[in-house]
């Protein structure tokens, strides 16, 4: 047998073995270079997606901004309806005849984002014949300004708009986020029909407004739970009511003026914003504590708005009321906002103290006579009694001292308002001592044990 041809077979394996590993490795690094390749390519053909969605939006601006000379204004909505559709044609050829998914997406993410856009123009054609308004510089900017000739122009337009971007929106909806694509379009287009409501009145404007806000925000508390809706795409197809309220009150402020009472309205809706809906998206805790910090100072200045305006269209200025209309409400949103705030409920319980305490304190100070001190007594006893049911020293010390100045003003007028002699008040005041002194000493350990529990309680207190 021949003892040399097992070292020559190791060796052949051993080449063999070497040649297959560097074989993996010539395959690996091809592999790793592929994917590097393919990743540059991603990056540049996002970078292009976005230049295109600014190049889109140019477009739409310089459509707006455009010199139209003699064309009607039937005519110029007729064109960008057009465009709007040519959007949607390059979407689909995107997806259907290259085959690239991304770039559909853009596209007819673009198409819904437009919906508010169409929603204005068509508002703005019907308040051209059936509403009644002027702006604050009495004037419309050129860009905004549309108008049609008669009702017929408006129904066509509104008609042939209508019947073209709903199932074109319902479309794109269904390549965004094909499970609720139902439930977006009814969102996005009933908020972006609020832009067609044919008044510019700021307490209408501001009730719709309010509406389309309490529904924008309830759908996006529901829509941001979705793993289907978190995506890039599933966020441009959310973002569709949130356009639509950004233009009605742009729209209302910057052409038609806003009342104190819209401006209230606007300061409620960004704190219920910053509130309820920034915590849920769980960026970080810094955001969601200055969201929350945000909201107190939103709602406080949207109450006092609002509060302001009612008092004002009630006629209540100098009245006892006066300070009730701005002060319990609010009172009443902060205490209901500590209970359900993540990052900062001493925030919201110490706003919550201060203004039901500063509400007695101004109605002490505003008003006349034992009516105001009753009033800063009850506004005390309701802090109280929210400190005991929700087991909350600030609230506690802020309706103690409240109760306590004002029984001390409705002694006052009480003394004032009876005429009684000096030596009779002194008199009175002998024998409570006299009388409380005994009670106490009768019942000295009771009060102790009753003291001593209470204050053990309080101290559990938050």
């Amino acid at each position: 047998m021949n003892t040399n041809a097992v070292p020559e077979v190791r060796e052949i394996d051993e080449a063999l073995a070497a040649d297959r590993a560097g074989q993996e490795r010539q395959s690996e690094e091809r592999l790793a270079a592929v994917s590097r390749e393919r990743d540059k390519i991603s990056r540049i053909g996002m970078a292009l997606r976005y230049v295109g969605i600014a190049v889109l939006l140019a477009a739409t601006g310089s459509f707006m901004f455009q010199r139209w000379g003699d064309m009607t204004h039937l005519t110029r909505y007729l064109s960008f309806l057009i465009f709007t559709v040519g959007v949607c044609g390059a979407g689909l050829l995107c997806g259907l005849k290259i085959g690239e998914n991304k770039g559909a997406r853009t596209l007819l993410g673009v198409v819904v984002t437009l919906l508010p856009v169409h929603a204005a123009q068509l508002g703005a054609i019907i308040f051209s014949q059936v509403g009644s308004a002027t702006t604050t510089s009495g004037s419309y900017p050129s860009a905004l300004y549309w108008s049609v000739s008669s009702l017929s122009d408006v129904l066509i337009a509104v008609g042939v708009g209508v019947a073209t971007l709903v199932p074109m929106a319902f479309m794109a909806y269904s390549v965004l986020a094909r499970s609720h694509a139902r439930q977006l379009l009814t969102l996005g287009c009933g908020v972006s029909a609020a832009l067609m409501i044919p008044s510019r009145d700021p307490v209408v404007v501001g009730a719709i407004m309010a509406l389309a806000s309490a529904c924008t925000l309830i759908g996006e508390i529901r829509f941001a739970s979705v793993l289907e809706l978190r995506t890039r795409e599933g966020a441009i197809a959310r973002s569709v009511p949130f356009i639509a309220v950004g233009m009605l009150i742009g729209r209302q402020c910057f052409l038609y003026g806003a009342t104190s009472l819209f401006m209230g309205l606007v300061c409620l809706v960004g704190g219920a914003i910053a509130f309820e809906l920034v915590p849920r998206l769980r960026i970080s805790s810094l955001v969601t504590t200055v969201s929350e910090h945000l909201s107190v100072g939103l709602v406080g200045l949207g109450g006092f708005f609002v509060g302001d305006a009612v008092i004002q269209g009630f006629d209540l200025s100098g009245s006892a009321l006066a300070p009730l209309v701005i002060g319990l409400p609010m009172g009443a949103a902060f205490t209901v906002m500590a209970e359900r705030a993540r990052e900062s409920t001493g925030v919201f319980r110490v706003a919550s103290a201060g203004t039901l305490f500063t509400t007695g304190v101004v109605e002490l100070m505003n008003g006349s006579g034992m009516e105001a001190g009753v009033v800063s007594l009850l506004i005390g006893i309701v802090a109280l009694t929210v400190a005991c049911i929700s087991e909350r020293r600030g609230m506690l010390l802020a309706g103690a001292a409240l109760i306590t100045l004002s029984l001390g003003r409705v002694l006052l007028e009480a003394f004032g308002t009876v005429s009684v002699s000096p030596w009779v008040i002194l008199g009175v005041i002998g024998v409570g001592t006299i009388v409380g002194a005994s009670y106490i000493e009768r019942n000295f350990i009771r009060i102790r044990e009753t003291c001593s529990a209470l204050r053990r309680r309080i101290a559990a207190w938050s």
